[in-house]
């Protein structure tokens, strides 16, 4: 989803000097080296200047709101309950696998071109796919691989065979579709839905991505270029009563969620 960000705002977020609870497999300055961010310390810096920060909690790389009065770090987790009941019922109906065009005994390639938080990846792999996901943001991506360490290591069998099957690069995603050699069966687009301007709040996680990374902007950019990479389909994820992406040409079919729509473009010949 950051791919469609106006800018890299990566350095809203600074490191946290004072380590999360749990031990941390690198020290704080390691990581704001390695991440090329700033470090915030909360006894120099009372103000707490940046919006963001990331941290080691309980062994996994968390990220939180500074503003707010309690906050909740968020980490990539694929061992969530919720996540544990979709990966193990994955060749249900879901609708995002019948986009896919998922059937048994098959593995295709996907380009998962807006990784964001990484949960349609997971259950993309879940099924047997060999998904390759971008993301730009090196927080983003910092976040995304140290969920996908941790549960390729969790010792849940199935869990660990899905992880194996996430390929994580820190590209962006107009530019590594531009090149003449990039292919794979199937590409799926999930732009960063716009903010609701209703009384219901967005899903925590999606609140943070919006700050972190900024609003989306160009959200059809991507479709030319994956229509031409794709083998045989792309899937681009849109809330259930929107249009299709601006400019786009009508999908050859539709799919809904519950919440969400599923537009399928055909480019099998």
């Amino acid at each position: 989803m950051s791919c469609f960000s106006d800018s890299n705002n990566d350095a809203r977020a600074k490191v946290l000097v004072a380590q999360g609870t749990g031990e941390a497999p690198e020290s704080a300055e390691s990581l704001a080296q390695r991440l090329s961010l700033g470090l915030l310390d909360p006894d120099k810096d009372p103000e707490q200047s940046a919006p963001y920060a990331i941290a080691y909690i309980d062994g996994a790389l968390s990220i939180y709101d500074t503003g707010s009065k309690s906050p909740k770090p968020l980490c990539v987790d694929f061992c969530t309950g919720a996540l544990r009941y979709r990966q193990k019922h994955s060749r249900q109906p879901e609708a995002l696998l019948k986009a896919l065009g998922a059937k048994r005994q098959e593995s295709h390639t996907v380009i998962d071109a807006t990784a964001g938080w990484g949960l349609d990846s997971f259950i993309m792999a879940t099924a047997g796919y060999e998904v390759t996901m971008l993301e730009r943001s090196v927080v983003m991506h910092a976040l995304l691989n140290d969920g996908i360490a941790r549960a390729r290591s969790c010792g849940q069998g199935d869990i660990e065979q899905a992880a194996q099957r996430m390929h994580l690069r820190l590209e962006d995603a107009e530019s590594y579709l531009g090149k003449s050699e990039t292919q794979a069966d199937i590409i799926y687009l999930d732009p960063m839905f716009p903010e609701r301007k209703k009384s219901a709040q967005v899903k925590k996680n999606m609140q943070l991505l919006h700050g972190l990374l900024g609003e989306a902007k160009q959200e059809s950019s991507l479709l030319g270029p994956s229509l031409q990479r794709a083998k045989k389909r792309v899937v681009v994820k849109r809330p259930r009563i929107a249009a299709p992406l601006q400019g786009a040409k009508a999908p050859d079919y539709q799919l809904e969620g519950k919440a969400n729509r599923f537009d399928v473009y055909l480019t099998a010949t």
